[in-house]
C-alpha cells in the first residue's frame, strides 16, 4: 500500500484470527479477531481511506 498505513496481512494462529499491519520504519501492529469475517472485515475497514 501507498498510502503510508502498511502492508495488511490476515493469518490464523492457534483457532484465532490475527490482521498484522506493517507500519513505516518496521514496525508491526496485530488486531485479534475470533473469526475470519470479523478480520477481513476490519481489514477492509482499515483500508478505507479517512473521511
Amino acid at each position: 500500500m501507498s498510502d503510508g498505513k502498511g502492508l495488511l496481512q490476515v493469518v490464523q494462529i492457534d483457532g484465532v484470527w490475527v490482521v498484522r499491519v506493517e507500519r513505516p520504519g518496521g514496525k508491526h501492529q496485530e488486531y485479534r479477531c475470533a473469526t475470519e469475517a470479523q478480520a477481513r472485515a476490519l481489514v477492509v475497514a482499515l483500508e478505507r481511506p479517512a473521511a
